[in-house]
């Protein structure tokens, strides 16, 4: 009924062979160091981890106040892929929550760039830097930023009640009422 099914052990030369697209990062975070067995991937730098695996680190990391140890993974993955923009948007929120408006603010902006020159979605991006806009006291930035954002993601919470207390702040509060 169209199930194909194959041999539990194929010759070697008859395995397909499956190329990982996704680049594999040094597993500098790693608390143990297993020796690896000849399957596992690994360099001079220790055993190698894939975005994906990076990146769940890094959340976890992040989750548990740990932000320093998270932005150093989130650097490693814009070395080996330099115009990834949710390691930008990441690194930058974590600038921006220790104070550092200005690099935050740099980085979301090559971030936007580089989601509109790949037609991927940004309205995370556009909310970050309505939020580092505001920081930075530029309310008309501030407002196109999070116009982006609400166009992007109508229904998003989030979204919403950032952009509601930026109005607040302005004293807009009819616009932030609707």
């Amino acid at each position: 009924d169209g199930i194909v099914t194959l041999p539990a052990a194929l010759p070697r030369c008859a395995r397909p062979r499956i190329r990982r697209r996704v680049p594999r990062l040094p597993d500098s975070t790693a608390q143990s160091r297993r020796p690896t067995s000849g399957r596992g991937r690994s360099s001079a730098n220790g055993p190698m981890i894939t975005l994906q695996q990076a990146f769940t680190r890094a959340f976890a990391l992040e989750a548990t106040g740990r932000r320093d140890e998270a932005a150093a993974i989130y650097r490693q993955i814009l070395a080996v892929t330099p115009d990834h923009p949710g390691a930008m948007l990441k690194l930058a929120e974590i600038d921006f929550a220790e104070g550092r408006v200005e690099p935050a603010r740099e980085l979301l902006v090559v971030a936007l760039d580089v989601a509109r020159r790949r037609g991927l979605p940004a309205g995370r991006i556009w909310l970050a830097l309505g939020e580092v806009e505001a920081a930075r006291r530029d309310p008309a930035a501030a407002e196109v930023a999070f116009a982006h954002a609400v166009e992007l993601a109508p229904d998003d919470v989030r979204t919403l009640i950032a952009h509601g207390r930026f109005l607040m702040q302005e004293r807009r509060h009819a616009a932030a009422e609707s």
